[in-house]
């Protein structure tokens, strides 16, 4: 997933549980990566990874930019 600007891209992803999802800021602003569980430092470059377990849609943003919003589609493996 890349962190470009001021968007997650791709916006929607689909994995498997169990699969980690890597994001890599790919610009200079500062991003975070904010879900229910789970919550990236606020950084301008390098990359933050999270373990996706449970099945479902887990919908996460930016805390600096709200507008800033996706979704990781977890099916069972």
């Amino acid at each position: 997933m890349g962190v470009i600007g001021n968007d997650f891209a791709p916006a929607s992803l689909e994995v498997t549980a169990g699969e980690t999802v890597t994001w890599v800021w790919e610009g200079s602003a500062r991003h975070d990566v904010v879900g229910d569980d789970f919550r990236s430092e606020v950084q301008r470059a390098g990359t933050y990874r999270h373990t996706f377990v449970g099945e479902g849609a887990h919908h996460y943003a930016c805390t600096l930019h709200p507008e800033m919003k996706g979704t990781v589609v977890v099916s069972a493996p």
